[in-house]
């Protein structure tokens, strides 16, 4: 991950499938550092053979690039690393050759919201298993920015490898005031 490059805007729908896997952005974040399949499986507690194919589709929607390649007893080991620090959503992602939905910050909030609900454990009872809050701030961008930056390190306090996953989800879009 080059400093030159801290954001990565995802611009096709392709892009977006992607990284809308709950499975795929862990991986995204084992990657923020480089790293190779086998060292990525073991710290996330799977079988190597369980990610060449989410290494694949990452690797070819451009937010995992190889940084290194070393030849290992006949085989070539790749290096894996983020693509950058963060991710952005172009509007372009939303929509298939220009005929996408008429909202796409509700069709970006349905995706995500359906990859996590989709990842929840069959047995999770949804009343109890998925939290809602909404709030709205007023801010820059430089403020956004730093919103973000803060929110990944409270919540890095919370992270433990002996807890469940916890999918989080934050939508920030700009939004228009409302008369009364």
């Amino acid at each position: 991950m080059t400093d030159s490059n801290p954001i990565f805007t995802i611009r096709t729908p392709e892009q977006l499938k992607a990284i809308s896997d709950p499975f795929r952005q862990r991986l995204m974040g084992r990657f923020a550092e480089p790293a190779t399949a086998k060292q990525a499986a073991e710290q996330l507690g799977v079988p190597v053979s369980r990610l060449y194919h989410h290494l694949d589709q990452l690797e070819s929607a451009g937010l995992l690039t190889v940084v290194a390649e070393t030849k290992r007893r006949g085989a070539m080991e790749r290096t894996f690393q983020a693509a950058a620090q963060r991710i952005a959503v172009a509007s372009s992602a939303l929509s298939d050759a220009g005929s996408g939905p008429a909202h796409p910050r509700a069709a970006m909030a349905h995706l995500a919201v359906d990859a996590i609900v989709g990842a929840m454990p069959a047995e999770a009872a949804p009343a109890s298993a998925l939290h809602l809050a909404q709030t709205q701030l007023k801010m820059t961008a430089d403020g956004l920015a730093a919103m973000e930056a803060e929110l990944g390190t409270f919540l890095k306090r919370f992270t433990s490898e002996e807890g469940g996953p916890v999918n989080i989800l934050v939508l920030a879009a700009p939004g228009t005031e409302r008369g009364a």
